[in-house]
């Protein structure tokens, strides 16, 4: 059966955006390329890591924790203590004729989530052969139809010459390795679907986010690759809009508590109306005090998902700024944590006193309590 992809491959890559700043990363190399390149401005070892034959950035060295974290949901327990473009350059290096499938592929168009504790995968002639080290890579064939898509592209700023699979056939590759089990992460209860549901739902809302297509699109260029009904059903679930996945999660678990009722990424202006330029024509204008993660434009009600990088100190200042003048207009926020995610019951009381605040003030029954 053919490949149905080639048409939004072209249209996605027009207006792929830019890469983002960490595949600025510095390539892999050999020592005596890396020492030729510093000419005698520094030691190789204040600013690289040797990896086998190879010498990587240390900034490629990923946060212990981080790694801990992952290798327990990983399949086969496997620590990856180097970030994913890392691996995937320094197999292509090694292999310049095999190309970067699935999760490393998905890394290299720009993915930020998911790929670090995913295997390094590449399609390569031979049979599949799944890693057992960190050290390993995951080789897949090309198969049937599939192998006479070619990879067009060349994604990688600081290694042009690595081949990648095209964005569609990416997601393809990616949601059968989530169908299968090949790769897994942690999923919050509370959303009222099996986690490998949440998973693909979660990936496909940040390749959207990432690229800018409709998750109905996907269905019909997915074609019979993977099985239609269930991407139907994924993509009903899926939203552009969400920015991070656990603002995936917190809108599926809102989603099955309180209904449709809740808009990703609304925009609130400064005279108080609204906009919802993800998912309409809708212009974003002038003045815009916040565009909040969950919004209900009549219970005028803003739900944001403060993570770990809401900490830093000037994110705090801006997020209490942005507060204040969505209170100031009327709008009660509320700012939820992984720790409101991670326990349902919690999450749910507290949007359904906020709701209920919300409804008392519209009715014109708001009392200090």
């Amino acid at each position: 059966m053919a490949y149905r992809g080639t048409h939004l491959d072209d249209d996605l890559i027009r207006s792929w955006p830019k890469a983002d700043a960490d595949r600025k990363l510095r390539r892999p190399d050999t020592r005596e390329n890396i020492e030729a390149g510093l000419r005698g401005r520094g030691n190789i070892r204040e600013n690289f890591i040797r990896a086998g034959d190879l010498w990587v950035p240390r900034a490629a060295a990923r946060d212990p924790a981080l790694v801990a974290w992952g290798a327990a949901e990983h399949p086969r327990g496997l620590a990856y203590d180097l970030d994913a473009l890392t691996r995937v350059r320094m197999a292509l290096i090694r292999r310049p004729d095999w190309i970067a499938h699935s999760w490393s592929a998905a890394r290299l168009w720009g993915m930020p989530y998911f790929c670090d504790d995913a295997d390094t995968c590449v399609l390569s002639g031979g049979r599949r052969r799944a890693a057992t080290t960190p050290q390993e890579v995951s080789r897949f064939r090309k198969e049937g139809t599939l192998a006479a898509v070619t990879p067009r592209w060349r994604v990688d700023s600081e290694m042009p010459e690595l081949q990648v699979t095209p964005p569609v056939l990416t997601v393809i590759h990616c949601l059968r390795s989530l169908r299968a089990g090949d790769h897994a992460w942690r999923v919050v209860p509370g959303t009222g679907l099996d986690v490998k549901r949440v998973r693909a739902v979660q990936f496909i809302d940040a390749f959207c986010a990432l690229s800018g297509c409709d998750p109905l699109r996907l269905v019909a260029a997915c074609g019979d690759h993977y099985p239609r009904r269930d991407l139907a059903g994924i993509a009903a679930l899926a939203d552009r809009g969400a920015e991070s996945p656990m603002e995936t999660v917190m809108r599926l678990q809102v989603r099955r508590m309180f209904g449709e009722g809740f808009i990703s990424q609304l925009v609130i202006r400064r005279d108080g109306t609204v906009a919802d330029p993800v998912h309409t024509t809708d212009a974003t204008g002038r003045g815009v005090v916040a565009r909040v993660d969950l919004g209900s434009p009549t219970l005028k009600l803003a739900l944001q998902y403060d993570g770990s990088g809401h900490l830093d100190r000037r994110r705090r200042d801006t997020d209490s700024r942005i507060s204040a003048a969505l209170a100031n207009l009327g709008r009660h926020v509320l700012r939820l944590t992984y720790g409101h995610l991670r326990d349902p019951d919690l999450l749910e009381r507290t949007i359904a006193a906020g709701i209920a605040l919300c409804r008392r003030r519209g009715s014109g029954d708001y009392r200090t309590r």
